[in-house]
């Protein structure tokens, strides 16, 4: 299994559809509602990809269990699986010059009956449980979303108040 950025900072010029939208999960082939992620948001765009190469002795592939966890102020606000999905937002989140599957391949997107993609509570990490054969693969893009500049400043701004007001009342208090 790899997982690579395929776009940072890309400030969509359309909506996207995404299977998964809110917290909770997502097991395969349960026609989810998903959501749309609207156009003018600026996104993250990152590309989880397993492929086993043999299967297990005794069985017709493999299973992966994993966790991705994004950092501290990246929220995650939407995830694409099935391979048409995929293949279809290619072109718009996919990194530039990475030769993708092609669009009629259909064993890339989270086919099996046990596949298993959970969005956490706190939209921070994701965890998938994925079965795969050899020769096929499951693919899964998360979209996260870039804070503002203006919230950082915000949130700056206001701790250096804090900061500044917390100065002042421990001067105030050292001169009674």
């Amino acid at each position: 299994m790899y997982a690579f950025t395929e776009q940072l900072n890309l400030t969509l010029p359309s909506a996207v559809g995404a299977a998964i939208t809110t917290p909770g999960a997502w097991i395969c082939c349960s026609g989810t509602q998903g959501g749309i992620i609207p156009a003018g948001t600026t996104v993250d765009s990152y590309l989880l990809r397993y492929a086993p190469a043999t299967a297990l002795e005794g069985f017709t592939g493999r299973q992966l269990t994993a966790e991705i966890a994004f950092s501290t102020g990246e929220t995650i606000i939407g995830i694409i699986v099935g391979s048409t999905n995929i293949a279809n937002t290619d072109a718009l989140l996919g990194a530039p010059g990475t030769l993708y599957p092609p669009s009629t391949y259909s064993m890339g997107g989270l086919e099996n009956f046990n596949d298993e993609v959970i969005l956490s509570a706190d939209r921070s990490t994701v965890f998938v449980n994925l079965h795969v054969a050899p020769g096929n693969m499951d693919m899964i893009r998360i979209l996260t979303e870039v804070p503002e500049p203006a919230d950082f400043l915000l949130l700056g701004s206001g701790l250096a108040a804090l900061g500044f007001f917390g100065r002042r009342l421990r001067a105030s208090r050292a001169k009674s």
